[in-house]
């Protein structure tokens, strides 16, 4: 299910796997995407995480954090959008 904060998407949005485990869980701040974490396959353990962390009419900036059993890794990403 998806929270609303004066019409738009805010706050915290799972969406879950056959088993009542989580796939994937959304954030959104006052309409806007900001984070989402991926599951592995038995819901259990966070495998991905995308932050958002700032938009201009040009660009995206995001990082992608893996993790695994020996750690994690994270890389920061510029997107330019098509005007």
């Amino acid at each position: 299910s998806y929270s609303y904060l004066n019409g738009k998407l805010h706050g915290k949005s799972t969406q879950y796997l056959s088993a009542n485990k989580p796939r994937e869980e959304q954030f959104f701040e006052n309409g806007y995407l900001k984070k989402v974490n991926a599951f592995d396959s038995l819901g259990i353990s966070i495998r991905d995480m995308y932050e958002i962390l700032s938009e201009t009419e040009n660009e995206i900036k995001c990082r992608r954090t893996q993790y695994n059993a020996e750690g994690k890794i994270s890389q920061t990403y510029r997107i330019r959008k098509d005007n």
